[in-house]
This record gives C-alpha cells, structure tokens and sequence, in this order.
C-alpha cells in the first residue's frame, strides 16, 4: 500500500442469523483500511432472516496507518452475535486522471495508424 493512493474495495456480501437464534436483529458491516472506516446499510432481519447477496463498492484514501483490510459485523441486539456472510472481495488501486488521460490519447493515435494503414 502506499500513502496518499486511492484503492477501491469491492466485495459480495448477506446479513443472516444464526440457526439457532430467534426474534428480529439488525446487521451491518463495517470496512476498515488505514485510519478509514466504511459502514454499509443496516438490515432490519426478521427471525432467522437473510438479506439475499448485496454488491458493495467503498474507495478509500490510504493515510498510511495500519495496513490492514479489516471487515468487521455489529448488530443489535445485545448479546446476539451478528452475521454477515462474505465473498469475493478485491482490492486494486484507482487510476490517477493523468493515468487515465495519457490511456485515451495512446488509443487514439492507434486508432489514426490504423486507418491510414487501411
């Protein structure tokens, strides 16, 4: 990781509860990268409910602290251990625009070589 870059975290992921717990809870997932934290919707489950699989996207600006991706469930109520089940989680860093700017032009001229080769 390196200070002052952004990376995006994309995952797949579904609040449920335990088998064997009964009555309604509330599920949530908290991302962590640096000295950032990310929180995603709170679900509302009834008793031993599932959420179905959810798609998130958070961008982070690595601050240099703690180079950790941490994923972390909080639910309600007290004494109940909340439950997110997780999947498919990638992490790349995010172009700068120049980056992006000097892609698109090298395309281009490309693109002009080889329409006059036609």
């Amino acid at each position: 990781l390196t200070r002052g870059t952004v990376y995006s975290v994309s995952f797949s992921y579904a609040a449920a509860q335990w088998s064997l717990n009964k009555g309604a809870t509330t599920e949530t997932l908290q991302v962590s990268l640096g000295g950032s934290t990310r929180q995603t919707t709170t679900y509302n489950l009834p008793s031993q409910g599932f959420s179905g699989w959810l798609s998130q996207t958070f961008t982070f600006m690595y601050d240099g602290t703690a180079p950790t991706l941490k994923f972390l469930a909080t639910g309600t109520p007290a004494g109940e251990p909340p439950m997110i089940l997780l999947d498919g989680v990638t992490m790349f860093d995010v172009p700068e625009p120049a980056a992006i700017a000097g892609l698109l032009s090298g395309c281009a001229v490309l693109a002009r070589v080889r329409r006059r080769r036609l």
